[in-house]
């Protein structure tokens, strides 16, 4: 009676400890993919994917139009009063009013 015991302790025994290794190699594969990861999405502190300047203090040098056209500082004129008076020539306004609700009665 006590060898029928021991040797279904001994089944059992060996069976956990099966199941145990198993699990002991799963998350050591785990672990390395983890620490891939890690090192593939690593960037620096404080940085953006691009490493762009943190407080850029240059002003512009050229401005590239949509068309393809390149224009220097010195070409670019912005006259204000002008276009003012041509919004107002054409009625075109850009801000749009606010409505506010009254007191509901």
């Amino acid at each position: 009676m006590a060898t029928d015991q021991n040797e279904k302790l001994n089944i059992v025994y060996s069976e956990l400890m099966r199941k145990f290794n198993a699990l002991s190699e799963h998350i050591k594969r785990l672990g390395g993919r983890v620490a891939e990861n890690a090192t593939a999405i690593k960037r620096e502190t404080r940085r953006l994917p691009g490493r762009t300047d943190t407080n850029p203090k240059r002003q512009v040098n050229d401005v590239l139009l949509r068309s393809g056209k390149c224009l220097n500082p010195s070409t670019i004129e912005i006259n204000y009063a002008e276009k003012c008076a041509e919004v107002e020539k054409t009625g075109e306004s850009r801000l749009q009013p606010i409505i506010l609700d009254g007191p509901n009665p």
